[in-house]
């Protein structure tokens, strides 16, 4: 897989297919991997490339996807840069030199904190994490998010007195409430979002099982 993605790669940044090149294919990867149910499109579009050039499979198709996304991505990163200190420029080019040390070609589109190093709008009180004034939080992550692990959470949750966490196992995907059509997941999550009820325990719920390998 990772032999085809350099490959795939190498070529669009050569060699453009109908506007479609290496920023827009480094776009539909990241997006890709977020999310357990595109990696077999995400898969069967390498192989269309590979075998006849074709970059059909690799454009996005969900709504979501284009250009009617940008209100919300903008909205997203707007969040995250004022939810925390925002890295300085050089603290941003340390960091995407020290991974290319470790990864020659990684997918750095998802990297937001060039964005939050410039982001100078920050709220003038915030609340600190688990201070008397934070009320208690329902926290909710996938056993196998590949983009925001699982560890994070856990540490969150420690942070957080009198917070729950609710863990989707058997599962990769990211943002799994109200995505993943999981009734453990959902319901718990709708019960602190509409009457405030935090569930007495942590909650683990059962996933749809990890993608089987594929020759």
């Amino acid at each position: 897989m990772r032999a085809a993605y350099l490959r795939v790669r190498a070529g669009l940044a050569t060699r453009p297919v109908d506007g479609f090149g290496a920023a827009a294919f480094d776009r539909a990867v990241y997006r890709a991997l977020g999310r357990t149910e595109r990696w077999t499109g995400l898969a069967d579009g390498l192989h269309a490339y590979l075998s006849d050039g074709d970059t059909g499979a690799l454009r996005p198709t969900d709504p979501f996807d284009g250009p009617e996304s940008r209100n919300y991505e903008a909205a997203n990163r707007i969040v995250k840069c004022a939810d925390g200190h925002a890295p300085t420029p050089r603290q941003v080019v340390a960091d995407v030199r020290r991974l290319r040390r470790l990864d020659p070609q990684p997918v750095l589109t998802g990297i937001e904190a060039s964005t939050c190093a410039y982001w100078h709008h920050r709220p003038a009180h915030r609340t600190r994490l688990g201070g008397p004034g934070a009320p208690p939080a329902l926290l909710i992550a996938s056993a196998h998010d590949p983009v925001t692990p699982i560890e994070g959470a856990h540490r969150l949750r420690r942070l957080l007195p009198g917070s729950r966490l609710v863990t989707l196992h058997q599962d990769y995907s990211h943002g799994v409430f109200a995505s993943r059509g999981n009734p453990c997941v959902d319901g718990a999550a709708a019960a602190y979002l509409v009457d405030g009820a935090l569930p007495a325990a942590d909650v683990h719920c059962a996933g749809p099982g990890l993608p089987e390998p594929r020759d």
